[in-house]
């Protein structure tokens, strides 16, 4: 068994560690920005195929508490790393330090890239290359507050990079993102999913994966093949099942709907509904359903000003269109709710990479629900 640590974008560790455990991962602990856990090797190459929400996984080869430089670089030396790879291979060596450690990035990661060539000088009495654009071994230090893990990267590119997205640049909302997003939602294929504001299509292509039960990774490779101890892992075969609710997007740019359509096309996903209207003139796509969506929101103060004047619209949209519809909206601006003149029943904090985000849940009652409601508001206790 390996002891993993998997990040995620913060605010998802509870929704991550549901999915190790899913998996059969034990001993699965969250932290601020990830989820510890003991894997078995074919769990490790699972995780890295099926776990949505996830930023990589890595194996943790050393850890505990360190004040000092020389630490460091005595935990990284006890490593066996000829274990993992060969001299033969090349690696590179990316560090995340707490300034309160008092050493640079670039200095911690000169020290480990030392510990481990020294390593395999004393063990094999030949060193390996660093390769720092397509190394075989990624090398992962984590620092913080006194204490280090020393890492090993089983994922490569990060696992919000699918392999589906055509050219469109970097996408407003990562994919291990969006997927959360749905989690958190309880969206699982059941009922009809909509996001009126779909942008280049992430949450479209995130909820068809979950409806169609296909893992994320499908048309990626992992770093684990090259690693010693996992190149022979082989993963179970997985099978499809067929969407049997609607899935619907729409954008009011047409220039950006095409490539949402590119990218669904890329991930086998032709037959989803597109369409490129104004909000205003939309009507629900089902009598029910779950909508989620990460409308626009300006960092800077006069974008968030014009994109405020749209609230008391959208709020007219979901009271006239949507009742019966379960909300979910991903935004940086905490006063959106009560401009669209809702009040959220949840709000979950969320990171959009470093913008710190509200997923806010606002349920809007059918209108016969809606009515006895206020119906029974009117009884006498």
């Amino acid at each position: 068994m390996f002891t993993v640590f998997i990040p995620c974008p913060r605010g998802l560790e509870n929704v991550l560690a549901d999915e190790m455990a899913a998996l059969g991962i034990t001993e699965v602990k969250p932290y601020d920005g990830g989820v510890g856990g003991s894997a078995s090797p074919e769990q490790v190459a699972e995780a890295n195929l099926w776990l949505r929400t996830a930023t990589r996984v890595t194996v943790v080869l050393n850890e505990g508490e360190c004040n000092h430089i020389k630490q460091l670089y005595d935990m990284a030396f006890q490593v066996r790393w000829d274990d993992w790879f060969q001299c033969s291979q090349t690696f590179r060596v990316d560090a995340n330090v707490d300034k309160r450690c008092g050493e640079s990035r670039e200095f911690v990661n000169l020290k480990v890239k030392d510990a481990v060539v020294d390593r395999f000088r004393q063990a094999r009495g030949e060193r390996p290359s660093i390769d720092k654009r397509d190394p075989h071994a990624r090398v992962r230090v984590h620092w913080v507050d006194g204490y280090a893990r020393i890492m090993l990267d089983t994922s490569g590119e990060p696992l919000f990079k699918r392999g589906w997205r055509g050219g469109t640049g970097e996408a407003p909302l990562r994919e291990n993102l969006a997927a959360g997003l749905l989690l958190l939602a309880g969206y699982d294929g059941s009922t009809p999913f909509f996001d009126p504001m779909c942008g280049s299509g992430t949450l479209l292509v995130e909820a068809a994966d979950i409806a169609a039960n296909l893992p994320p990774g499908r048309y990626r490779q992992f770093a684990y093949k090259r690693l010693l101890p996992l190149q022979d892992v082989r993963v179970q075969r997985y099978e499809s099942r067929p969407i049997e609710q609607l899935i619907t997007g729409n954008d009011r740019d047409s220039h950006v709907i095409r490539h949402a359509r590119q990218n669904l096309r890329n991930a086998d996903y032709d037959d989803i509904v597109l369409t490129s209207m104004e909000l205003s003139d939309l009507d629900a796509p089902a009598n029910s359903g779950i909508l989620v969506t990460n409308p626009p929101y300006g960092e800077r103060l006069e974008d968030l000003q014009t994109i405020s004047r749209s609230y008391p619209a959208w709020g007219t949209w979901l009271k006239q269109k949507m009742p019966g519809w379960q909300t979910f909206w991903l935004t940086a601006d905490r006063a959106m709710p009560k401009g669209m003149g809702l009040s959220p029943k949840r709000k979950t904090p969320l990171f959009n990479g470093a913008l710190e985000c509200r997923l806010f849940s606002i349920p809007m009652v059918s209108g016969s629900a809606r009515g006895q409601s206020a119906r029974e508001s009117m009884r006498p206790e």
